[in-house]
């Protein structure tokens, strides 16, 4: 049998090659993190974006930030390459996490596509982040394997801030 937690984080990366993350700055110098109705209430991460076939990463991006925010994305930086190795049931799956930081136009915070579920943003500082992480990281199980994948765009982004490259 195999475990729930397995089962969950396969559901996400199963059958895909990839997505793009993306760390929105505000006006003010915070990271703009999201929350989605099946989230547990206190979990937030960042917006990420599937790559459809034959997409790059980029124009993933480009689609994401607008459908997940509303926003239209003035310049990218590409920050971080994350690969997973996923093994489930006998199966295997190379996943790749691209982390950009982006810069919007002007315009205002609200999801184009309600599939999507979300249903809040928090603005972080950098001094916030380890704690978003460490709370996915240590999620209980079922969420466990999910939370520690969706923890790593955090962390990866933690180190880029820790030296000074984060500007889009």
């Amino acid at each position: 049998m195999i475990p729930p937690e397995e089962e969950e984080l396969w559901k996400h990366v199963g059958g895909r090659s990839g997505e793009a993350a993306f760390a929105v700055a505000t006006a003010n110098g915070r990271v703009l993190l999201q929350r989605k109705r099946h989230y547990p209430a206190d979990v937030y991460r960042l917006p990420t974006g599937r790559l459809q076939p034959g997409e790059t990463a980029e124009a993933a991006l480009r689609r994401e930030v607008l459908e997940e925010t509303g926003l239209v994305v003035r310049r990218t930086r590409d920050l971080a390459v994350i690969r997973f190795h996923v093994d489930y049931g006998g199966r295997t799956s190379g996943f790749e996490t691209r982390l950009f930081a982006v810069e919007t136009f002007p315009g205002t915070l609200s999801p184009l596509d309600r599939s999507e579920g979300i249903v809040g943003y928090l603005a972080v500082s950098i001094g916030q982040l380890p704690g978003h992480w460490r709370r996915l990281r240590n999620l209980p199980a079922p969420l466990h394997a999910w939370g520690r994948f969706r923890a790593a765009p955090l962390a990866a982004l933690w180190s880029v801030f820790r030296r000074g490259r984060f500007a889009a």
